[in-house]
């Protein structure tokens, strides 16, 4: 029989192992709602925007998509942000 020392150890690793999974799929989520967003947004206005921020927003956008296939949960909070901030600086001139 496991002692209950034993027990409450593996919970814990089990539990931190679902909440790394479980962030990791909010962080995915995230990023497929502003990649979606974007795409709406350029595909309505994109020849409004100036050809410098559009090729920036790309390069971020391609990034992020790349990213959001791996395990990098950080990296892919760090693109959506990045993604964000570009598109609002475009957005506010």
């Amino acid at each position: 029989m496991m002692k209950s020392s034993e027990c409450l150890k593996r919970l814990s690793i089990s539990g931190s192992r679902i909440l790394k999974s479980a962030l990791l799929i909010s962080a995915r989520n995230d990023a497929d709602q502003i990649l979606g967003a974007l795409r709406k947004q350029l595909g309505e206005f994109g020849r409004l925007i100036d050809a410098g921020e559009r090729a920036r927003m790309d390069e971020v956008a391609e990034r992020l998509e790349a990213a959001r296939t791996g395990a990098d949960r950080e990296l892919i909070a760090k693109l959506v942000e990045e993604l964000n901030e570009v598109t609002t600086r475009s957005r506010n001139g």
